[in-house]
């Protein structure tokens, strides 16, 4: 059995640490700033990103890598006699999928698995580390992919942004057009399902969506593991201590992760914006 090699993009928001020990390789989506353009992670953070916003006036514009770089990339592996799993955000939100799945078939789609995790953020992040865990068991490639496809539809994502700008100029969000400007007080909660973002309460303030957040965690704390949870956000970590001191009273079983959204994430959803994530036991 061949080894694996495991990628996933920019979007899936683990940190240096976390990747270096799963052996994850990221392939970065590119941010725009009119002519000048980054690496999402790797030229630019998402401090220096909010720094340019500010300064500029402007949101940047983001793109998906081109299938040539995921041709690089996998072409690498193949030519060492890895197989390939690749894990990236939902191909509702970007063409990143297809460009991976292109290039796939361009090289060899028998060794090169490409999975759409109909999901963003730290969600990715959690089926690429349950991914390593599987290789880790000495799974085949398709066999990792499998398990994966198969814990995609059970995940929960769910993430409160503080403003609205970011997600009303992205247009990605489903609806944001019941809220009116002079509603400064509200705090959309958004849910991922199957790779759409919809509003699903509309919180009077921080505390008050903290507290929508929790509920939810505590109606399915029989089913989490606190292993296959990450809190992340972007800039936003009074918040999440916030979030992280209601949790105290619910038993989970461990220490969940949390997570610094990257360039691409913080670019759509803006400052203050807090995540929760998890794959319940079935």
């Amino acid at each position: 059995m061949n080894e694996i090699t495991l990628f996933s993009d920019s979007t899936c928001d683990l940190s240096a640490a976390i990747l270096e020990k799963n052996n994850i390789k990221i392939i970065p989506l590119n941010v725009e700033f009119g002519e000048q353009s980054f690496k999402d992670g790797i030229d630019l953070n998402s401090e220096q990103l909010y720094g340019k916003v500010e300064k500029l006036g402007c949101l940047p514009k983001t793109s998906a890598p081109s299938p040539a770089a995921f041709y690089q990339a996998f072409e690498g592996e193949l030519a060492e006699g890895k197989d390939v799993v690749y894990i990236g955000l939902s191909s509702t939100i970007s063409s990143t999928f297809q460009n991976a799945s292109m290039a796939a078939k361009e090289l060899d789609i028998s060794r090169i698995h490409v999975i759409d995790s109909r999901n963003l953020c730290s969600a990715i992040g959690l089926h690429v580390i349950s991914a390593a865990e599987y290789i880790r068991e000495g799974l085949s490639a398709k066999e990792v992919a499998d398990k994966v496809r198969n814990d995609i539809p059970k995940t929960v994502s769910y993430f409160m942004v503080d403003t609205l700008d970011y997600l009303h100029m992205g247009g990605r969000c489903s609806g944001l057009q019941s809220f009116v400007g002079g509603i400064l007080r509200m705090k959309p909660i958004i849910k991922v399902e199957d790779g759409h973002l919809n509003v699903v309460h509309k919180a009077r303030g921080k505390n008050k969506g903290i507290e929508y957040l929790v509920n939810r965690i505590r109606e399915d704390q029989n089913r989490i593991r606190a292993e296959k949870m990450i809190l992340t956000h972007s800039f936003g970590l009074d918040s999440i201590r916030k979030l992280e001191d209601s949790l105290r009273c619910i038993d989970i079983g461990g220490r969940h992760r949390v997570e610094q959204a990257g360039c691409v994430i913080s670019s759509h959803c803006g400052p203050g914006t807090i995540g929760v994530f998890y794959i319940p036991k079935e």
